[in-house]
């Protein structure tokens, strides 16, 4: 349901930090909180859920005191100083917190107790409450525990008690000492909040762009784009991925046609579905509507007249944006009938007037099958847009839509080695995406190469905003130029940047060195402070916007069609409070301040993807989904800056691990400069050799099957040869001549049956001992052999042939018939009775015969 992978609690993802005091708690008032909590049951009546909920929270959150300094639960909150005073120099003494995950990894049996606990109404809020508030968790722990044996003690369910003290013990016994809510909403922040993440025009000027015409339709921009791109006709020593334009040559040349490539894709999807495989990439796949698009692209191309270089290009949509004929899930069961797709979202409709053809809605949880990594079926494939990253990767579409609240383009894309990019807020039109997060979410672009990106980015961009304060002019890199780009700087925080593991600091490493050494590019040493700080805020805000928008959904629906894991998250998100909310965007207004200043200095910031490559996929999370918050964390520890503050990001392939998962870098980019990000990824792709691609172990080649010529007989070659050496004056006169001979045909069935000839003007010939490797050419018997069958073929006639004796070398004879149109029927009368009037029992047995039916 929400653009993360996983929902991460913010707590559990926390550090321990030095810099924050722990404060004693004396030991709790445990008596007093069962009495207030079971009061009602002392005077004979049943507590309302709203009973228990006031008195535990009276307990829990009241003012300090002498005796419970910060509450049951509280803990010292930050103090921030103005935003105007914090160093972002190299030597900035702020302190970096890396999120110092122990927290269990939850799947299975437990993901469901998790969930119902946190949907009890007492037991739900105080864990919860120890969720948040987890810096006193060895205290927490000893009172939760007497609390529960209270409660417990008048259940009469051991089963219940057991599973309820399991789920107790993995969240008390999760250490980590201080609390993200001493970070938020506690938290002393002198800056007021920005409420959204938009950007008004700003007159900076990049370098080697073209610039846009207003008013261009998207096949034109497409067109436009195209002409930006370096040619790459030659062929490539390693592996190679069909891009947008190799998928228009082919069709332009006649070399396929999309109704071929559209065959192909859906006998890929049939078998990449199935029990064998299960990648669990697409969600819908409707064959017939695919295919219906596909003629309709190739008939254009006969004509002449395709759309746009992406006429005839299949593209996936990730399940959030609407895309017709396919209900529009979000990963769910139930949304399909709550909300019915009426229309193509404002990116799927720009595509399809380029002529695309959308092959399908990707998955995105576990109600349709977690998705498969195509480079180790056994491992993870990125959320939420793994469905699309998987397709691209595994070669089922060279672009794909996806959506990302959270990076949910960008991990999946460094995840399964392809680009991802998100441009600016409000570049592109959120009409038809799912309003999950407001001020966070937006549409976003997963592609095979840098080039298709442009490409698809030119297509999707969204030119219908009437003011320039609102709607920046379009600028397209000029990729031929990349190379001789001024000198560009690049800020990198080392901290930050090496939070990730040993393969993938190092491969993100040799790529800016490699910038350096081919492109002279600088990289500069800065401070991005608060960033634990800021993905909390982003948590608080993108959860807090979750809610808000499925409210009247989830109020009146089953629970038990939501899935296990986002019920959790849900759970989490009701628990933010308006000052949760508030405070987090006092922090979105300090981290644009940050940003800002730091591109004064610098084009972009680099870091790594994500701080881990592609993890197991557990087998017990296929159907209930986890919370994994180790790698969750990981994942999104560089990808929060594009959507809490609404700037471009793109992440391009750098290299692979020690176990062969691919590793992305990421630039991010100040507002707009979505043409300098794309002139970056196309050096790096360029940098870091393209020959040292690996395909991946589910690939499938929808243009052309790689054949070397030694895999090739030596007679079809020669034939191979002729073929190619015909012309368009040769194909259109042979025409020309069909037409003739329809006439003659036509004119005789006029006055006749069928007609009748021998089937060949020769018998069996012998085999030549020496064309059994090679092949032969005998052109004297080939000629002989078909001198009767043209018609038939050339004029799409009906024919039939049936025996009629031996020659005097005792090898069969055939007579045929050829009819008018239509008239199967009557040449099969002919033909019996040629079989009776010719003599059934004159048959001679072949000398190589077996009787299946019965032993003679």
């Amino acid at each position: 349901m929400t653009n993360q992978p996983i929902p991460i609690f913010p707590c559990w993802t926390n550090s321990n930090r030095a810099s924050f005091q722990t404060i004693p708690c004396p030991r709790p008032p445990v008596k007093q909180l069962t009495i207030l909590v079971f009061a009602g049951r002392k005077e004979g009546r049943q507590p309302k859920s709203s009973d228990k909920a006031i008195a535990v929270s009276q307990l829990l959150l009241r003012p300090p005191t002498s005796s419970s300094p910060m509450g049951l639960f509280r803990s010292p909150p930050k103090v921030y100083k103005p935003a105007a005073e914090v160093d972002l120099g190299p030597d900035s003494d702020e302190h970096y917190i890396s999120p110092n995950v122990k927290a269990p990894r939850v799947a299975g049996f437990l993901v469901k107790m998790l969930a119902w606990v946190l949907e009890t109404p007492v037991l739900g809020w105080l864990v919860l409450a120890v969720l948040k508030r987890d810096n006193l968790v060895y205290k927490v722990h000893y009172c939760i525990n007497l609390f529960f044996l209270h409660e417990l003690s008048l259940l009469h369910s051991s089963r219940l008690h057991v599973a309820l003290l399991s789920v107790l013990k993995l969240v008390t016994n999760s250490p980590s000492s201080s609390s993200s809510m001493q970070l938020v909403s506690d938290a002393e922040i002198p800056e007021p909040p920005l409420f959204t993440a938009t950007h008004t025009w700003q007159a900076i000027p990049e370098q080697n762009v073209s610039l846009t015409k207003p008013g261009l339709s998207p096949a034109e921009r497409v067109q436009e784009a195209a002409g930006c791109i370096v040619p790459d006709d030659a062929p490539s020593p390693g592996f190679r991925r069909w891009t947008v334009l190799d998928f228009h040559r082919a069709y332009s040349s006649g070399q396929t046609t999309p109704v071929m490539v559209a065959r192909r894709f859906l006998a890929a999807v049939e078998e990449c579905s199935g029990a064998g495989l299960d990648m669990g990439m697409f969600i819908s796949c409707d064959a017939a509507d695919v295919m219906r698009q596909a003629e309709d692209s190739a008939r254009r191309y006969h004509q002449g007249a395709p759309l746009s270089a992406m006429d005839g290009v299949l593209v996936a949509v990730k399940d959030e944006l609407d895309c017709l004929p396919y209900p529009t899930t979000g990963g769910t069961r139930w949304l399909r009938a709550a909300r019915r797709c009426a229309a193509d979202a404002a990116c799927v409709a720009q595509l399809r007037a380029c002529g695309a053809l959308g092959a399908g809605t990707s998955g995105i949880n576990p109600h349709h099958g977690a998705t498969r990594n195509p480079y180790c079926v056994g491992r993870v494939s990125g959320g939420s847009s793994g469905g699309s990253a998987a397709a691209v990767c595994a070669g089922l579409c060279p672009v794909a839509l996806g959506a990302d609240g959270g990076g949910s383009v960008r991990m999946p894309a460094a995840l399964c080695g392809v680009v991802g990019f998100k441009p600016t807020a409000g570049r592109l039109s959120n009409s038809g995406l799912l309003p999950l997060n407001w001020t966070v979410g937006m549409p976003g672009i997963l592609a095979a190469t840098v080039e298709d990106t442009l490409i698809a980015y030119a297509a999707i961009a969204d030119q219908s905003k009437p003011s320039p304060l609102q709607q920046p002019e379009l600028n397209l890199p000029l990729l031929t130029r990349t190379r001789s780009m001024p000198t560009i700087r690049l800020a990198r925080y080392a901290k930050w940047f090496d939070d990730s593991s040993e393969d993938i600091r190092s491969l993100c490493g040799k790529a800016l060195q490699a910038l350096r050494a081919q492109y002279g590019w600088e990289t500069v040493e800065v401070t991005v402070p608060e960033i634990e700080e800021m993905r909390l805020a982003h948590y608080v805000t993108m959860g807090s916007e979750c809610t808000a928008s499925l409210a009247n959904y989830l109020d009146n629906m089953n629970r038990s069609e939501i899935g296990w894991d986002v019920r959790i998250g849900l759970s989490a998100y009701r628990s933010f409070s308006s000052r949760d909310y508030l405070n987090s965007q006092r922090l979105r207004c300090r981290q644009m301040y940050f940003h800002e200043k730091i591109f004064e200095t610098a084009d972009a910031i680099v870091t790594p993807m994500t701080g881990v490559t592609a993890y197991a996929l557990q087998e017990d999370a296929r159907s209930t989904g986890e919370l994994d918050y180790i790698n969750g964390a990981a994942l999104v520890r560089y990808s929060i800056a594009g959507n809490f503050l609404g700037l471009p990001a793109i992440t391009v392939p750098v290299g692979y691990d020690r176990a062969g998962l691919p590793v992305g870098l990421q630039f991010i980019g100040r507002p707009w400069s979505e043409a300098t990000l794309l002139h970056l990824a196309y050096a790096v792709q360029e940098a870091c050799g393209k020959e040292h691609r690996r395909k991946p172990r589910v690939h499938y080649d929808l243009l052309t099957k790689e054949v070397n010529r030694s895999e090739i007989g030596w007679d079809v070659r020669i034939g191979l040869s002729a073929y190619r050496s015909f012309s368009s004056r040769d194909y259109l006169n042979s025409q020309r001549l069909r037409r003739r001979q329809l006439y003659f045909h036509e004119k005789i069935f006029e006055t006749a049956d069928a007609i009748v000839t021998p089937m060949t003007g020769v018998t069996a010939y012998a085999l030549q001992e020496d064309a059994r490797s090679t092949g032969e050419l005998d052109y004297i018997n080939g000629a002989a052999l078909v001198r009767y069958s043209i018609a038939g073929n050339f004029l799409g006639l009906p024919a039939i042939t049936v025996p009629v004796g031996y020659d005097r070398g005792g090898l069969p004879v055939g007579l045929q018939f050829i009819g008018r149109p239509w008239s199967e029927a009557t040449l099969l009368h002919l033909a019996y009775a040629v079989q009776e009037a010719c003599g059934k029992e004159h048959r001679r047995k072949p000398k190589v015969h077996y009787d299946l039916l019965s032993k003679e």
